[in-house]
């Protein structure tokens, strides 16, 4: 027994160091990170292992977490046993602890090959040039003249133009709540077009996952989630219709390697513009907004908002998260309240993002009005 346990521990050690070194080079080695995205992650990786998860019509990452949950309360009567020296219950307990250590190896393999290592790439500022990429492409009155926040205000003013127009040819219901007009193949050719001038876009796509608890992300202020350890792009059930198409792409974005917040927001806002679905569009310019909006609130001033551009009755209706009446269901239901699950989350959000290099932390998602302006420069 004490060899086969010698054995596991030796497994366990170099397995984990091996890990440990790769996370060390990606973060020391922009080029070996790079190598690894480009030849080994995008093109191989994130067009066979999506493929397996694939066959489950519900998301297996979210039921690994359940039972990783389920593993972990186990934890509890393996610490009370350590008072029992009965031989069998020995036996179980060591088998159960073995068991937790190869989770966490797979768990920290998965996590670094599937997602760590991109964070240590290039940005795509530094590696793309933002090339004209269909319809939507160019602002109206833009005039590099007149400085920053009069380049966001061309973008803001751009966004909002298209967002009242297409607000009012989607068809509603009788309350004015949109009625939803897409499907994930027309969201993942939007994605495949874009790969024309973004290549680690191109490639196999599986169907994005409805998450069972919604509910919990909806009180966690999450629209989306990627899971590293099962390759999967999953999307919030509950939340009001036209945010699903963004976020879907997002979430893709995300499986092909492009990790970072910013840039995946922004790889699907060109993607959902420039789709032919005039709903997936619409998702595209209603999710741009408010990231716009804030920034224009937070450093414009009188002059600049007079010039903005009036969203009509039905955008603002539309610039919701999920409606009323399921998120107060959602908090009757929880015994966790809202407030603290949102902290929790952008607690571990913002950090998850430090450790990994991105000093803005959960400020990522907002730098995408950077990559907004610089693309319709």
């Amino acid at each position: 027994m004490k060899k086969k346990n010698n054995i596991h521990f030796k497994i366990l050690i170099v397995s984990f160091a091996i890990i440990l070194i790769v996370n060390i080079l990606s973060i020391i080695c922009t080029p070996f990170a790079e190598f690894y995205w480009k030849y080994i992650f995008a093109p191989v990786i994130a067009n066979i292992f999506p493929r397996i998860t694939g066959i489950f019509f519900f998301s297996v990452g979210e039921i690994m977490i359940i039972l990783g949950i389920i593993v972990v309360c186990m934890l509890i009567p393996a610490i009370i046993t350590l008072f029992i020296c009965n031989d069998k219950i020995k036996k179980a307990r060591r088998a159960y602890l073995i068991f937790v250590m190869y989770v966490l190896v797979f768990i920290f393999f998965t996590e670094t090959f599937n997602c760590f290592i991109m964070y240590h790439t290039e940005k795509i500022t530094d590696k793309v040039k933002f090339v004209d990429t269909g319809r939507d492409s160019r602002v109206e009155n833009k005039n590099d003249e007149r400085g920053d926040i009069y380049k966001l205000l061309d973008v803001y003013n751009h966004v909002a133009k298209n967002a009242n127009t297409l607000s009012e040819k989607l068809e509603r219901d009788s309350d004015g709540n949109l009625i939803s007009e897409y499907t994930y193949d027309e969201c993942k050719e939007a994605l495949k077009n874009t790969g024309k001038y973004y290549p680690l876009l191109k490639g196999y796509y599986p169907d994005p996952k409805k998450i069972i608890n919604s509910g919990i992300m909806s009180q966690q202020n999450l629209e989306g989630i990627y899971f590293p350890f099962s390759m999967e792009a999953n999307y919030n059930s509950l939340m009001y219709c036209v945010n699903m198409p963004s976020t879907i792409c997002h979430e893709l974005c995300h499986l092909k390697g492009y990790i970072r917040e910013d840039e995946a927001t922004f790889l699907s806002y060109i993607a959902c513009v420039n789709s032919e679905n005039d709903f997936i569009r619409y998702s595209g310019y209603i999710n741009a907004l408010d990231y716009l909006f804030d920034d224009l609130m937070d450093y414009g001033n009188d002059d600049i908002y007079s010039e903005m551009v009036k969203v009509n009755e039905y955008v603002v209706h539309d610039d919701m998260f999920v409606e009323n009446y399921k998120m107060e269901k959602i908090e009757e239901d929880s015994i966790v309240s809202t407030e603290k699950l949102k902290k929790a989350t952008h607690a571990f959000l913002d950090t998850n993002l430090k450790v990994n290099g991105i000093s803005s932390g959960i400020k990522n998602y907002d730098e995408v009005v950077k990559l907004l302006i610089k693309y319709y420069e």
